[in-house]
């Protein structure tokens, strides 16, 4: 093969091994853009939240029936996702005609700004700083904003075992899951994503009102993330075989401990292998909520230190990624695909 084909292949959107290039650098930028102040609002998912709580307000009416809004959310969800395919159809349309290097990299940019690693990697250290500092009131503000449940329902163990859950499924839905899509579906794969992501935030929440509004979106997201999950589960277990061997059993018996109480069908691929690695139990019970199970066989009283112990197993699952994805790249320029 020439230099000048192989750069043509590489450059060509179309291609496997261009579309592996591009993976590569928009997580790597992704990595330097998070330590930009004020760039999470620029991100497309927080971007996309806005136009979800609008259809929300729209259609959400309380005065109808469960199967009514039901109804409702399945229209809410074709909404998102028509308009979401036929913008990512276009966009992919417009870079295959323009220039291949201005192609790369507007993708590569669309990419890392739809990805949320190093977004995660931030939050989880701005809730370490806060708990640490016994500031309530920016821990309970953070976890409104970005998590899910009621942080005053938790003692600062709670918080900081929301901290590691909220940083472990920002790895797996904030970089496994778009790139798994973008990788098999291109932009159209990646844009219905983000959206059903976004109106997951707003709706997929545990209270009367959006119960069955959300249902559809909230059963959309979790299939969209079987896939990307288990594969985060594997890269973990990979990892643990590397860092420490012997804790792959207590990994896997942590999954099975959430599948036998049939709980966070997505969720447990990630904390199992986290909490088995580092003897840490996760999840359990909140006031308020019905009975959760624990994650894992070890201690629940976790400080804050805690947090930044749980970045290891994850940096050693993204470092695995990489390496996985510039085998798959050199394999793709080798058989010219």
């Amino acid at each position: 093969m020439e230099v000048s084909d192989l750069g043509e292949q590489v450059l060509a959107l179309n291609e496997l091994s261009a579309s592996l290039l591009v993976i590569i650098a928009a997580i790597l930028l992704e990595l330097v853009i998070s330590r930009v102040p004020g760039i999470a609002r620029w991100r497309l998912h927080t971007i996309l939240q806005a136009p979800c709580q609008a259809i929300e307000r729209k259609l959400n009416r309380q005065k109808r029936s469960d199967k009514t809004r039901l109804v409702r959310g399945l229209l809410a969800a074709l909404v998102l996702i028509l308009p979401a395919l036929v913008l990512g159809t276009i966009a992919t349309m417009g870079f295959v005609s323009s220039h291949p290097i201005i192609a790369g990299l507007g993708v590569t940019i669309i990419l890392a700004f739809s990805l949320r690693l190093g977004l995660s990697i931030a939050l989880a250290g701005a809730l370490h700083k806060a708990i640490r500092a016994g500031n309530r009131d920016t821990a309970n503000r953070l976890i409104r904003r970005y998590g899910r449940g009621d942080p005053a329902a938790l003692d600062d163990h709670g918080l900081v075992r929301m901290a590691i859950q909220m940083q472990c499924r920002g790895w797996d839905r904030g970089l496994l899951a778009p790139i798994f899509w973008f990788l098999i579906f291109g932009l159209p794969g990646l844009f219905i994503l983000l959206v059903i992501q976004a109106a997951d935030e707003v709706v997929g929440r545990a209270d009367h009102r959006l119960e069955a509004f959300g249902m559809v979106i909230t059963r959309l997201d979790t299939i969209l993330h079987l896939p990307a999950s288990r594969f985060a589960g594997l890269l973990l277990i990979a990892g643990l075989a590397i860092l420490r061997p012997g804790k792959i059993g207590a990994a896997f018996a942590a999954i099975s401990q959430a599948a036998r109480a049939d709980f966070a069908t997505n969720g447990r691929w990630v904390w199992g292998p986290v909490a088995g690695a580092l003897d840490f139990a996760l999840a359990g019970p909140v006031k308020g909520e019905k009975e959760r199970p624990w994650i894992g066989s070890g201690t629940a009283k976790l400080e804050p230190e805690a947090i930044i112990r749980s970045r290891l197993p994850l940096m050693t699952g993204s470092i695995l990624l990489l390496l996985v994805l510039v085998l798959c790249l050199a394999a793709a320029l080798a058989a010219g695909i």
